[in-house]
């Protein structure tokens, strides 16, 4: 029973490889299931410069040490909900 348990459980492993296979493989041959297609990007051209100012960007935060007010705390959570009313 259970070497038979064993070549079940073996075989459906099996079977999970291989179908990620052939997805992962159609994916990266483009072969998409969608009807519409697939988006193709645009290349970017590669500058120097901008690679290197995103890559030694950074952000100053300066903070005080004045306690904030209950009202502005209470306004800063409720904006951060999302709710809007049109």
């Amino acid at each position: 029973m259970f070497k038979k348990r064993r070549l079940i459980f073996t075989l459906i492993i099996l079977i999970i490889l291989v179908s990620s296979i052939v997805v992962f493989d159609r994916f990266l041959n483009g072969q998409t299931n969608n009807n519409e297609g697939s988006i193709k990007l645009t290349q970017i051209k590669q500058d120097a410069e901008l690679n290197r100012l995103i890559y030694n960007r950074q952000s100053v935060r300066n903070y005080n040490n004045n306690p904030l007010q209950f009202d502005i705390f209470s306004n800063i959570i409720w904006s951060a909900e999302g709710i809007n009313v049109d």
